[in-house]
């Protein structure tokens, strides 16, 4: 499902809700926690956020927003990482942020993650998930700071493999898996040696074997810990940072950040991007010696934060595929590119950290208000050229038998919910669930039709009338 609709603002608390139609409006107040939007579904229709024990699912088409937010009488803390095309959750849940557990979270409800034939382990995390929702990565710490990278595959755990020694001749304390790829074929995480070296890592589905196989980002490892601070090449050391990265829904690209000291009190820090579909090669975004690579979509399009610690604010800039040189502002590439302006005052719009939809319509994150200093998150759905947008899991039949209308569209019986949106501003004219739409009141233009039938298989579809 590709969607493209409205404009739509989070942060977490007060809800405004007018169906799909109206902008939305979220923000906890006083001691409840502020809670950023982290990431959506390959669908683009669920949209989860995490923090600090709280978490939050929002189901765009229904307009529904489930909230766990810890408070000081909380039993309960969850942690939201990843979700399916069905709205199944990646996470981990607990009754402190010290046992957090593994599990998968579906309609309110929490469920730990099978544990058979992994050893006992003190707390643990699935980070991923695929978007069919049968395959989740994560780890458990099974002997402080001693990890498993996880694979459960339709509930079954497996540890997936990663080398005992690595090439600077350690043993490994073990791995982690963060993220996996829409359809379950690459999984991407971080490699930890006995003196906690950190080392991207990457497991690539093998057909053959029918098993995963693990390769080390080798070339980029921090070797200051195995020099004396004293040392002439003690800053010398560069590696590469994935916590605040993200792997492409298709599994073609990984976006991190290349960390370079450059004295004592002085390191550089430049998104990076590896193409696993050319030899791994790789993209440094030198632009800003201070930024964070956050997000990359199937396209290759990156998003970028600066600075690296994002107080007193951070400013987020968007990098259209194969340009390392000319990003641009988040609020400015919005109004360029989709005539995008409708910030509500309180927002300063070029400030926070942007993330993006795998399809790279949606943008959604985290910003600070520009009076109150509350965190504010956003969820933006600005407007799109339709004709670029991509129409997928369609069964049967209800394709419009032809994009120039001049009556009523007839459409096929199995259609349960009919939407038809202005093609410029995204404002809903019409919606009902009859298969015939009279269009004799609308005035001649393009417009956007939007169809779900009864699989809940959405198609969106461009008319122009007549």
């Amino acid at each position: 499902m590709k969607k493209i609709t409205l404009l739509f603002l989070f942060t977490i608390g007060i809800m405004m809700v007018n169906g799909q139609t109206s902008q939305i409006y979220l923000h906890t107040q006083g001691t409840q926690a502020e809670i950023p939007v982290k990431s959506c579904s390959d669908n683009n229709r669920y949209f989860i956020g995490t923090f600090n024990g709280s978490a939050f699912i929002y189901d765009y088409q229904t307009g529904t927003l489930t909230e766990h937010v810890y408070v000081d009488d909380s039993t309960t803390f969850y942690e939201f990482m990843s979700v399916s095309d069905s709205g199944v959750v990646a996470g981990a849940t607990g009754s402190t942020l010290d046992n957090m557990q593994p599990m998968s979270y579906k309609s309110g409800t929490a469920t730990k993650l099978s544990t058979t034939g992994l050893p006992n382990f003190y707390y643990g995390c699935a980070n991923g998930i695929t978007a069919d929702g049968e395959k989740l990565v994560g780890y458990i710490d099974y002997g402080g700071n001693k990890y498993y990278p996880i694979l459960w595959n339709n509930n079954v755990a497996s540890i997936l493999p990663f080398p005992a020694i690595d090439i600077t001749g350690e043993t490994a304390a073990g791995a982690v898996a963060d993220h996996i790829s829409t359809d379950g074929s690459v999984i991407v995480g971080r490699y930890y040696t006995d003196s906690y070296i950190e080392i991207g890592i990457i497991w690539k589905y093998n057909t053959a074997t029918n098993n995963y196989d693990e390769e080390l980002f080798s070339e980029y490892i921090n070797f200051d810990t195995l020099y004396d601070s004293s040392s002439a090449n003690f800053h010398t050391g560069k590696y590469i940072d994935f916590t605040s990265g993200n792997l492409s829904g298709n599994g073609k690209y990984l976006i991190g950040t290349l960390v370079q000291p450059i004295d004592i009190s002085t390191t550089s820090r430049y998104p990076i991007v590896f193409d696993f579909e050319n030899n791994n090669d790789t993209t440094t975004y030198k632009n800003n010696n201070d930024a964070l690579g956050m997000f990359i979509t199937n396209d290759g399009l990156v998003t970028v934060a600066t600075p690296f610690l994002p107080t007193p604010h951070r400013d987020s800039y968007v990098y259209i595929a194969n340009d390392n040189f000319m990003g641009t502002e988040f609020d400015y590439y919005l109004e360029v590119e989709y005539n995008f302006t409708s910030w509500p005052s309180n927002v300063l719009a070029s400030t926070g950290t942007a993330l993006s939809s795998n399809d790279g319509t949606i943008f959604f994150g985290y910003t600070r208000g520009t009076y109150t200093g509350d965190m504010l998150n956003y969820y933006a759905c600005p407007t799109a050229a339709v004709e670029n947008k991509e129409v997928v899991n369609i069964k049967s039949g209800s394709e419009l038998s032809s994009t120039i209308v001049e009556d009523n569209l007839v459409l096929n019986n199995n259609m349960i919910s009919i939407k038809i949106y202005d093609a410029t501003g995204r404002v809903i004219l019409q919606e009902n669930n009859s298969s015939i739409i009279n269009v004799s009141n609308l005035t001649n233009g393009i417009y956007l039709i939007e169809m779900i039938n009864n699989d809940k298989e959405i198609k969106s579809e461009k008319f122009i009338k007549r």
